[in-house]
């Protein structure tokens, strides 16, 4: 477990961050590699944070260890609706999120998937139960 005032930093520091870049203040928090606790989740939900999992792992975190065609086998494969997708930007100069995402956009609109925004689709998730 760590200890609060780390946490507070931590989250502190990235929400004003992400305030700063996009000029937006986002009440969704996403814990680091999907820990829930360790403290972080708590501290989140202090600040009237809403915590966000995800229900399709990419894998795109393997990196070099996962094809293209992997990669975007994997998000097909396991996309319901409803389904949030884990997907990262800092793999460096590994651009294969970037080359897989137009194909797993195209493989869900294709099935008839929309792509909706979290706050979206914890409305829709509302009506329906």
């Amino acid at each position: 477990r760590m200890r609060e005032f780390i946490i507070a930093r931590e989250i502190e520091s990235t929400a004003k961050l992400i305030s700063q870049v996009t000029g937006v203040r986002t009440n969704l928090f996403r814990p680091p590699y999907g820990h829930r606790y360790n403290g972080l989740v708590d501290y989140a939900r202090k600040r009237k944070d809403v915590v966000v999992l995800w229900s399709v792992d990419s894998q795109d975190w393997r990196g070099q260890d996962i094809s293209l065609e992997e990669l975007v086998e994997q998000v097909l494969t396991q996309a319901e609706p409803g389904a949030i997708v884990l997907m990262h930007d800092s793999r460096g100069d590994d651009n294969k999120i970037v080359q897989a995402l137009p194909k797993i956009i195209d493989g869900l609109s294709d099935r008839g998937y929309i792509f909706v925004s979290i706050p979206q689709l914890l409305q829709l998730q509302d009506i329906v139960h």
